[in-house]
């Protein structure tokens, strides 16, 4: 059957290109629990993006993340803004993520960013440092059922200094400071 939305790839590895990383899409069928697992390396597990993006005849193509019943596990960078999943400038569809468990990450669980029509529901966000779920500049955003818990200061060498940031479960527009974070129509 005919796909229903935009997929890109190419029919080898791109590696060589990105200083090893792989940025192919793939899209599969399964028929078993789905768990998205990142490597341990110097504290990066991994991370799944979405966006808006324009190709070079300006065709929009619109991110969307559906995300039902999947595990995510040891996602996300250490002391940056790289979370688990994130959706940064995804506005032109709709998003979900619903009974899934989302996991033991060394940064940020969910960041929802210049972002739009977005539902999280039922799921379980945990061990996470500073944030479970962060959100800038959002709109039409439901967060609805959801379980956030063990989320931890994160700690970080600073000019030989300690530093520890603030902690919560759910940001709302609340963390950059002088930046007017426009919001509606969040529940």
């Amino acid at each position: 059957e005919t796909l229903l939305h935009h997929h890109w790839g190419a029919p080898e590895s791109t590696a060589s290109k990105y200083e090893g990383v792989e940025i192919r899409g793939e899209v599969l069928i399964l028929s078993r629990n789905i768990i998205i697992s990142g490597d341990d390396v110097e504290a990066w597990g991994g991370q799944i993006v979405t966006s808006d993006a324009f190709e070079s005849d300006m065709t929009l193509r619109a991110g969307s993340t559906i995300l039902h019943n999947v595990e995510v596990f040891n996602c996300s960078q250490a002391n940056t803004q790289k979370a688990a999943i994130r959706l940064d400038g995804a506005s032109s569809s709709k998003s979900s993520i619903s009974n899934s468990s989302i996991h033991n990450g060394h940064g940020w669980g969910v960041s929802i960013l210049n972002s739009a029509n977005v539902v999280l529901h039922n799921n379980l966000i945990f061990n996470f440092k500073p944030f479970g779920i962060y959100t800038q500049t959002v709109q039409n955003i439901t967060i609805d059922s959801n379980v956030i818990a063990y989320i931890k200061e994160r700690d970080s060498s600073l000019a030989g200094k300690w530093v520890v940031d603030r902690r919560a479960g759910i940001q709302v527009c609340a963390v950059l400071f002088g930046v007017a974070g426009a919001i509606s129509d969040v529940c």
